[in-house]
């Protein structure tokens, strides 16, 4: 079983992106990362393959502190 906080870091993305009306599409474009990637982060949490920058790309792209992922 994958560790809390990775599936809470998915699930804060998820929210985070749904609370300001953006599409999986919108930060996709804004991250340049793939939106099936970007999917599956949000259904299955985070894993080992995603990168510091990638979780600042995103938090950006949501216009949030990326602090605010672990929360």
């Amino acid at each position: 079983m994958k560790d809390d906080i990775f599936i809470l870091i998915g699930k804060n993305i998820k929210k985070f992106r749904e609370e300001k009306g953006y599409t999986l599409n919108d930060i996709s474009i804004s991250t340049n990362l793939d939106i099936n990637y970007l999917e599956n982060i949000e259904k299955n949490g985070v894993d080992g393959s995603i990168t510091f920058e990638e979780l600042i790309k995103i938090s950006s792209a949501l216009d949030i502190n990326i602090t605010d992922l672990f929360r």
